[in-house]
């Protein structure tokens, strides 16, 4: 089959090495000598297992993950982890604080573009329905020229952060594509995101989307995040995966949570459930993974 070296320069989805286009097409048709595609084999056999761990043990490998923190892969694409990860995290802070009413519950957003705005008007419908205050730790449309603009990155002194014992996390997006202002990676740098500001305990935790950048460069610090994903459709292969790496603390019984006074989580979007199934807990995006 001829293909055409075309270009798509666009902020969507990758461009594919052909070589493993043409693995992958190989793999429909009959994937590691089984006879069968990968999509028409068990997600639950010992191959695709197999193709799962060996995915983890190499993202492991490339990021110098940490053993305090697990990679898991979900579907529902990145944007669904702006409700995963609330649920999730308020549900870990009321185990932790279980005499913290929700009126005394933060949790912090930095807003610099499309997606952390998107994020955060998630976390304000799903937690300040339950009357947690979301509050927008730092806003780059305050320090842009007309005062509406995503076009900076707000500085280290901009930050106004809840009080951290009484804060579920503090989330940020990496890199904004849809209006090309990115934070630096190094702490040296006024434009970085402040790990300094909260390295020197594990609360709150830092949440961060790298989707944009996500195996396309070291990550420095990656043990100082709470979690850590990206969708893998921007650097790592088609649309339908999105591959989290969590510390191990924030895998919580969200049904405890609940009996506490936590918001209910489905469990297809627990943290903790996808974990203790090695992410198999229903079928994962199979065909996504394997060109990943």
């Amino acid at each position: 089959m001829e293909r055409s070296d075309i270009l798509n320069l666009g902020a969507g989805p990758s461009a594919l090495p052909e070589s493993v286009l043409q693995e992958a097409a190989k793999g429909l048709l009959n994937y590691n000598g089984t006879g069968m595609g990968i999509t028409e084999i068990s997600h639950r056999s010992k191959e695709f297992q197999a193709l799962t761990t060996e995915l983890g043990t190499k993202i492991r490998e490339l990021l110098d993950v940490p053993a305090t923190h697990e990679i898991l892969f979900i579907q529902g694409g990145a944007s669904l982890q702006f409700s995963a990860i609330v649920l999730n995290l308020l549900s870990r802070f009321k185990l932790l604080h279980p005499e913290v009413p929700s009126n005394e519950t933060y949790i912090d957003y930095v807003v610099t573009g499309v997606w952390s705005k998107k994020a955060f008007e998630e976390g304000k419908r799903l937690a300040g329905s339950v009357g947690v205050n979301v509050n927008i730790a730092a806003d780059a449309r305050s320090h842009s020229r007309d005062g509406k603009s995503f076009d900076n990155i707000p500085p280290h002194s901009a930050y106004q952060l809840s009080p951290r014992a009484q804060t579920a996390f503090v989330y940020y997006c990496e890199n904004e594509t849809v209006n090309g202002v990115q934070f630096a990676s190094s702490q040296a740098m006024t434009t970085s995101f402040p790990l300094r500001m909260l390295e020197d305990s594990i609360d709150p935790p830092i949440v961060a989307d790298f989707s944009s950048s996500f195996l396309s460069r070291p990550i420095p610090n990656i043990g100082s995040y709470g979690m850590i994903y990206g969708g893998a459709q921007k650097n790592v292969g088609p649309a339908g995966l999105t591959i989290l790496i969590v510390r191990k603390d924030l895998l919580v019984d969200v049904d405890e949570a609940h009996k506490l006074g936590a918001p209910v989580v489905p469990l297809t979007l627990s943290f903790k459930t996808l974990a203790d199934h090695s992410s198999l807990y229903n079928t994962p995006p199979m065909f996504s993974i394997y060109p990943s």
